[in-house]
């Protein structure tokens, strides 16, 4: 059931030169959620040093993250925050809040998530860029249970350098053999010895023999998401088989 609470700002921590990790104390309070939701923040922008609030742009502002944290964590959640270069309220969060600073929450929300006892055998998450974020909060979960289920993640970035949680991802699959990754880049220079471009069907192929027992999440901007989804289809996966979350 959504609600709407205080928390209270506790860490930030840069992960590449535009995404911060945000983590955020409820205080005394719990938040209980499923893996894959999302809260909405209730960003009320104050005149700071380094930040004016622009004439024309709303004091009260609403932005929505997917949680990154474990289920387990109920007493704070961490949240995955991109800085585009026009992102007025991203540049309040990551570079202006200060550590103690209160923000009203609401949530959780959402249905893209992986249920605690999923009805199949392996599930093959594909993500782009910030996209990477729910799956961080499964597989932080998984991690931690006795699922007998396979995950596998395929995640697209344009460089090295923008790989989110890269060290956390590769350190938890190789403790956890029912865990796998596979990073690819779109502009790898030429030290790069992993997948190389835009996600295609020959980098889904190992995944597609066995269909009726494999289930698919696909998030991240809609142009990755929509031609991920063509070419599931085109392989003949069932839509019901395919779940997804875009990123605006």
């Amino acid at each position: 059931m959504p609600q709407e609470f205080k928390t209270k700002l506790k860490e930030k921590k840069q992960l590449t030169p535009d995404t911060w990790a945000l983590t955020f104390d409820l205080g005394v309070q719990t938040l209980v959620f499923q893996m894959g939701q999302f809260v909405m923040l209730k960003i009320l922008l104050q005149e700071k040093k380094d930040f004016a609030v622009n004439e024309g742009r709303k004091q009260l502002q609403y932005r929505s993250y997917s949680i990154a944290s474990s289920t387990a964590e109920k007493n704070f959640i961490e949240l995955i925050v991109k800085k585009p270069a026009d992102g007025f309220v991203s540049r309040y969060l990551t570079d202006i809040m200060d550590i103690g600073d209160e923000l009203s929450t609401m949530g959780p929300y959402g249905n893209f998530i992986l249920p605690e006892n999923p009805p199949y055998e392996s599930i093959v998450f594909i993500a782009a860029g910030s996209g990477v974020a729910p799956y961080l909060s499964m597989m932080r979960t998984v991690n931690r249970s006795t699922l007998p289920i396979r995950l596998h993640l395929l995640f697209s970035n344009k460089t090295e350098s923008d790989i989110i949680a890269r060290k956390e991802i590769e350190n938890t699959c190789d403790g956890n053999s029912l865990l796998s990754y596979d990073f690819t880049l779109t502009r790898a220079d030429g030290s790069w010895q992993g997948r190389k471009g835009r996600i295609n069907i020959d980098m889904l192929a190992p995944h597609l023999s066995n269909k009726k027992r494999t289930t698919w999440y696909l998030c991240g901007a809609p142009a990755v998401v929509n031609e991920v989804n063509a070419l599931l289809e085109g392989a003949g996966i069932s839509p019901n088989d395919i779940k997804q979350e875009i990123y605006n």
